[in-house]
């Protein structure tokens, strides 16, 4: 997501081409602003002070042609360094955090059925009861291979009202470019190697089997009302489960679908 938050990877992959080097260097942040564009945002802020513990859980994975890229060296070191940096804001005279609506970035992953061709239902895509900002979507094969010919079309519906219809795989990854400013990052568009190889992506808008579902924009995330500024989005409050269905129309069988969902509580 920092490839659709930023425009572009926070820190490049780097893979030393002495033989035998296996040292791979990776940058990503966890940003809880709402507005990825203001240093100052603590609209959706997590009030550190106000908890007895934070913890951090991260999940290694040996990198490979599926996690890693394409063309990963032939063998890893065992060990990885993690350095972490946090950055928070401190609240000044008359600030209260406490109050603040919570961001929450939850992921699942589903599997489709056998059948090709038709709209599957996925009716606990999306988690509901809150704002929903957006869906980052990944699509893989059944093999667990990230590609962009695993769904041909997608449907979003609220109950029997179709909030997004028939729309394009490829023309949802053509408005990310649009959306997220990701096309500088291309590795090769008219003649120009911009980006080195995965795992950030294999091209910008390239990007096998990522795209986004946003209910908000993400250059200006913030709506003005009567009431003042609210955070944009599309409110699940009072939905159940079923209430919002996700539909593929998936061009081969069994195909994994995976979305980290971004949720306002509060």
């Amino acid at each position: 997501m920092n490839n659709w938050d930023y425009g572009s990877p926070i820190s490049f992959l780097l893979v030393p081409a002495t033989t035998g080097a296996t040292q791979a260097h990776v940058g990503w942040v966890i940003d809880i602003r709402q507005n990825k564009l203001d240093p100052d945002d603590y609209s959706v802020a997590l009030p550190t002070y106000l908890l007895s513990s934070l913890q951090l859980e991260i999940t290694y994975v040996a990198p490979s042609t599926t996690t890693w890229g394409t063309n990963p060296p032939s063998t890893f070191a065992t060990d990885m360094t993690l350095n972490i940096t946090c950055v928070e804001g401190i609240a000044e005279s008359g600030e209260d955090f406490s109050s603040n609506p919570l961001m929450t970035v939850l992921s699942k992953t589903l599997t489709a059925d056998s059948s090709t061709g038709t709209l599957e239902s996925f009716d606990t895509f999306f988690q509901v009861g809150a704002l929903i900002v957006r869906d980052f979507v990944c699509t893989e094969t059944s093999a667990g291979v990230r590609a962009d010919t695993e769904v041909a079309n997608f449907q979003v519906n609220s109950g029997t009202i179709p909030l997004m219809s028939n729309i394009q795989w490829q023309a949802n990854k053509s408005k990310d470019i649009q959306n997220y400013r990701i096309a500088n990052s291309v590795v090769t568009q008219h003649g120009a190697t911009t980006m080195p190889t995965p795992p950030f992506s294999t091209g910008g808008y390239d990007s096998a089997g990522y795209t986004m579902i946003d209910f908000y924009n993400n250059r200006m995330p913030f709506i003005s009302t009567a009431s003042g500024l609210r955070l944009g989005g599309l409110s699940s409050i009072g939905y159940n489960t079923g209430d919002l269905v996700f539909q593929a129309n998936c061009n081969n069988a069994s195909s994994i679908i995976r979305r980290i969902q971004t949720t306002i509580e509060g």
